[in-house]
C-alpha cells in the first residue's frame, strides 16, 4: 500500500525474495530522523543569527537536510507501483487515517487540560479536517490525494512502453517542479512555476523507476555528491555579504534538495545490514516511523522552549544542543509510538473476528 512514513505492509517484503529489505528500513528511518533534526531551525535563531563562525557553517550544512518528506514519497512509488486499484488496496489506507485520529484526539488533549495553549476541543476536532491540529500534518493531507491516485498513476507509469521515455518523465516532472524555485526569486519570475506543486508525482516515479530498474551507483560518489549539496549553502553564504543566512539552497522540490533525496535513496534502498540487532532496530523505527512523526510536533512545542528558557545563549552556542534536543525527541517520540502499538494491536485483536477487511497497524513482521 501507499506509505506515508508507518505504512509497512510492503516494506515487510523483499520485493524478489520475500524477505524484509532492511534498507527501505534505513531509508524510512533516515527520513524520519531528518523530519525531527530539521525541526531544530524552526525552533532556534538561526535565521536572525549572524553568519559568521564555523558553528553557523556546520548549522548551514544540517539545515539542508530537508529531505524526509522526499524520501518518503520515493518509498511511497517504490512499494507501490504494482498496487491495482480495488477495496483491499484502499482499506489498506485505514492504517494511516486511523494513526492520524488517534494522534490529533491526543494532541487536542493534551492542549486543552496539560498544556493550556490555547487549544480547545471545537479547535482540534475542526483542525483535524483541515489538517492544522497537528501542526506538520501537511503530509497526511498530501498523502491522501497520493494514495487515492496510486493505482492510476501505476497505469500511467507502466503504460510507458520503454526505458528512455519514464526517464524523460520524471526529467519533464523535475524541470516542471524544481525550476521554479530556483529561477523566480527576488522579483524575478523567470519559469513557468503553474505545476510546480506536483512534486510528489516526480518523487513517487523516481520510486518506481528505481523499484523497477534497480540503479546502482558507486557509494563513494553518492556520498561525494550529498557533501557537495550540503556545502552548497554555506559556502555561498560565507561568500557574500548578507546579515544573516540565505537559503539559496531552497525547498524540498529544489534543485539541490530533490538530487539530495535521490542520491540518499539510491545509496541506502539496497544497503544490507548484516547484525540482526541492528536490522531489529530499524525495523522497529521503520514500523513506528508515522507515529514518531505525529507526536513530535507536540513534543517539540514542550522541549524547545524548556531549552531555550534554561541553557540558550546564543546560536552559535546551541548547536552542541542539536545534539542533545534532537535525540530527546526522537527517543521520547519513540516511546509514545510503541505505546500506541500496545493500544492498536489489542484494538486489532478485538476487531480481527469481525473481518472487516482491515486492521488498524501493521504487524512487526
Amino acid at each position: 500500500m501507499i506509505t506515508p512514513p508507518d505504512n509497512n505492509s510492503a516494506i515487510q517484503q523483499n520485493v524478489k525474495s520475500g524477505s524484509r529489505r532492511c534498507g527501505l528500513d534505513i531509508v524510512r528511518t533516515i527520513a524520519c530522523a531528518s523530519v525531527i533534526a530539521s525541526h531544530f531551525f524552526l525552533y532556534t535563531d538561526f535565521n536572525k543569527t549572524a553568519f559568521d563562525s564555523p558553528e553557523m557553517f556546520f548549522q548551514g550544512m544540517l539545515s539542508s537536510i530537508i529531505i524526509g518528506s522526499d524520501l518518503y514519497m520515493m518509498l511511497t512509488g517504490f512499494l507501490c507501483m504494482n498496487k491495482t486499484f480495488g477495496k483491499k488496496f484502499y482499506f489498506s489506507g485505514i492504517k494511516v487515517l486511523a494513526s492520524y485520529l488517534f494522534f490529533s484526539l491526543l494532541t487536542i488533549i493534551l492542549g486543552v487540560y496539560l498544556f493550556h495553549n490555547g487549544m480547545t476541543w471545537q479547535k482540534g476536532i475542526l483542525g483535524i479536517f483541515s489538517f492544522s491540529t497537528i501542526p506538520y500534518a501537511w503530509y497526511i493531507e498530501m498523502w491522501i490525494g497520493l494514495f487515492l491516485l496510486a493505482p492510476f498513476l501505476n497505469i500511467w507509469y507502466k503504460a510507458l512502453p520503454t526505458k528512455r521515455m519514464k526517464k524523460w518523465l520524471i526529467l519533464i516532472l523535475f524541470l516542471l517542479t524544481a525550476l521554479p524555485d530556483f529561477l523566480n526569486r527576488y522579483d524575478m519570475y523567470l519559469w513557468p512555476q503553474y505545476w510546480k506543486g506536483i512534486y510528489p508525482l516526480m518523487f513517487y516515479f523516481i520510486g518506481c523507476y528505481v523499484r523497477e530498474f534497480s540503479p546502482k551507483f558507486d557509494r563513494r560518489l553518492l556520498a561525494l555528491g550529498i557533501l557537495a549539496i550540503l556545502l552548497v549553502g554555506p559556502v555561498f553564504n560565507t561568500a557574500v555579504t548578507h546579515p544573516t543566512y540565505l537559503h539559496i539552497i531552497g525547498g524540498r522540490s529544489g534543485i539541490f534538495i530533490g538530487p539530495l533525496a535521490i542520491m540518499i535513496f539510491l545509496c541506502f534502498y539496497d544497503w544490507n545490514v548484516s547484525s540482526w540487532y541492528g536490522k531489529e532496530i530499524f525495523k522497529a523505527i521503520s514500523l513506528r516511523s508515522l507515529d514518531i512523526f505525529l507526536c513530535s510536533a507536540t513534543l517539540d512545542a514542550l522541549i524547545y522552549p524548556w531549552f531555550r528558557s534554561h541553557v540558550f545563549i546564543n546560536q552559535s552556542q546551541y548547536l552542541k544542543w542539536y545534539f542533545v534536543i534532537v535525540p530527546t525527541i526522537f527517543i521520547i517520540a519513540f516511546g509514545i509510538a510503541s505505546a500506541k502499538r500496545i493500544i492498536f494491536s489489542a484494538a486489532d485483536r478485538i476487531i480481527a473476528p469481525l473481518n472487516l477487511g482491515f486492521m488498524l497497524q501493521n504487524k512487526a513482521g
